[in-house]
C-alpha cells in the first residue's frame, strides 16, 4: 500500500484552538485507505540519495512530507512543545576516508531539515541531545561534527547527556520490574521534554545485530554514571556479564524509562557489517532511504526488513548472531509490534527500497563495540 500526502505548509498550517494542526490542509487518508485503520503502526519510507547542501530544500521537503503525513495519522507533539532530538554521535573521526556523518553517525543536515520542519509545524523549542563516547565530552563532539552551527541556525540548545548540566544532579527514573535496572539515572532534561525523537543511522551492529532507533537510546545512559571510571564506553553495563542478554535488556529498560515519541532513520548512506570504524572489514553503502514513524519498534522493524533481515529472527540467526533480538524483546514488553503485518507502510514499498546488508561476524567473546 502506498500513501502520499501533499507537501506541508509553513506556520499557516497551524490553525484553530490551542494551535492544533488544521488537518483539513491534507487529504483524508482514512477514507481513501480504510485498511490503514486496521494497522497498529504507520511507518513512512522515502527515497533520498544525497547530503549535498545545495539540495537542502529538497531534503527538507522530503522530511516535511513524511512528518506531516504521519502527524495527520497520529499527532505526536503539540503546538509550543519542547522537542528533543536524540542523535547518534558515538564518535567523530572520519570513516573509510569519508565524513562521519556520511557513514556511521547521524548526518547534521538531516537533523537541520527535521528541526526546521518541526519549527514550521509549531514546535516551541528544540534540543539536540546525546551522550557521545569518543570523545565522552559531547560538546566537543557536537563542535567537531558541526552541530554547534546547526543548533545556532535552529536556535536549539545542545545538551550533553553524559553530564547533569545544566541541572545540579541526574534524575532517577523508576522502572517497574526492570530487566536490569530498578531505576535509571539520566539528565533531568529527559524528564522535562515534551517530545523525544530519535534520529539514528541505518547500520548493523557487531554485537546487537542492528543499531537503529531503539539501540540509539543507549546514549541516554550518562557516562559519568555508567562509564568506565566516569569516562569511555559503557561496556561494563551494556555488554557485561553476558552480552546476549545484557544488550537487549538495557535497550528495553531504557525504552520503558524514556519512551520515544517519534523515530527517524537516516539511511541516505551508511556503513555495512558494523557500527563504526573500529569494526574490521566494514564498507560504505548507499541505501538512499529515509524512514520515519511514531513507534520505534515498528520503525526498526521496517528498517531491519529494508536491510534484508527479518525483525522477528531469533538468536543466533542473522543479524542477531551475538545477542538476543532486542526488537522482539521490545515487542514482548508491549512497546510496539515487530510483525510487518501490523505496520502500515506509507510512501515507498519495502521491496522497492530493499538494500541487503551483511550481518556481523559471530563472536566467541565480547568485542570492542560502543553505541
Amino acid at each position: 500500500m502506498r500513501v502520499r500526502c501533499k507537501d506541508y505548509t509553513r506556520r499557516d498550517f497551524l490553525k484553530g484552538a490551542a494551535g492544533t494542526f488544521a488537518l483539513s490542509t491534507f487529504p483524508t487518508i482514512f477514507t481513501s485507505y480504510g485498511d490503514l485503520q486496521q494497522k497498529k503502526h504507520s511507518v513512512y519510507i522515502k527515497k533520498y540519495t544525497t547530503y549535498d547542501k545545495n539540495d537542502f530544500q529538497q531534503l527538507k521537503n522530503c522530511i516535511g512530507e513524511m512528518v506531516a503525513c504521519l502527524y495527520q495519522i497520529n499527532p505526536f507533539f503539540s503546538y509550543g512543545d519542547k522537542i528533543s532530538l536524540k542523535i547518534n554521535l558515538v564518535a567523530t573521526k572520519d570513516c573509510l576516508d569519508l565524513p562521519a556523518g556520511d557513514t556511521y553517525v547521524t548526518n547534521p543536515l538531516v537533523v537541520k531539515a527535521l528541526g526546521e520542519v518541526l519549527l514550521d509545524l509549531g514546535a516551541g523549542s528544540l534540543f539536540i541531545v546525546e551522550g557521545s563516547t569518543h570523545p565522552s565530552n559531547t560538546m566537543e563532539a557536537f563542535t567537531e561534527l558541526g552541530y554547534d552551527v546547526i543548533a545556532s541556525q535552529l536556535k536549539a540548545t545542545l545538551i550533553d547527556l553524559n553530564k547533569a548540566d545544566p541541572y545540579p544532579d541526574f534524575t532517577q527514573v523508576d522502572i517497574e520490574r526492570g530487566l536490569i535496572y530498578d531505576s535509571i539515572a539520566g539528565n533531568n532534561h529527559l524528564a522535562e521534554t515534551d517530545c523525544l525523537i530519535t534520529v539514528s543511522k541505518l547500520k548493523v551492529h557487531s554485537s546487537a545485530g542492528v543499531t537503529l532507533s531503539l539501540k540509539n537510546m543507549i546514549g541516554l545512559l550518562p557516562i559519568q554514571k555508567y562509564g568506565i571510571n566516569g569516562t569511555g564506553a559503557r561496556m561494563q553495563y551494556v555488554h557485561s556479564p553476558d552480552q546476549r542478554t545484557q544488550i537487549p535488556y538495557n535497550i528495553v529498560d531504557i525504552a520503558r524509562a524514556f519512551p520515544v515519541d517519534f523515530a527517524v532513520i537516516d539511511g541516505i548512506s551508511a556503513i555495512d557489517k558494523g557500527e563504526g570504524p573500529w569494526v574490521k572489514n566494514i564498507s560504505y553503502v548507499t541505501p538512499g532511504v529515509l524512514i520515519a514513524g511514531d513507534n520505534a519498534v515498528a520503525v526498526d522493524s521496517i528498517g531491519t526488513a529494508i536491510m534484508g533481515f527479518s525483525p522477528e529472527t531469533a538468536y543466533p540467526y542473522p543479524p542477531f548472531v551475538n545477542c538476543y533480538n532486542h526488537i522482539q524483546l521490545a515487542n514482548s514488553y508491549g512497546l510496539g509490534s515487530n510483525n510487518l503485518n501490523d505496520i502500515a507502510v506509507l510512501g515507498e514499498k519495502v521491496k522497492d527500497v530493499m538494500y541487503p546488508y551483511t550481518p556481523p561476524d559471530q563472536q566467541r567473546t565480547t568485542t570492542k563495540s560502543y553505541h
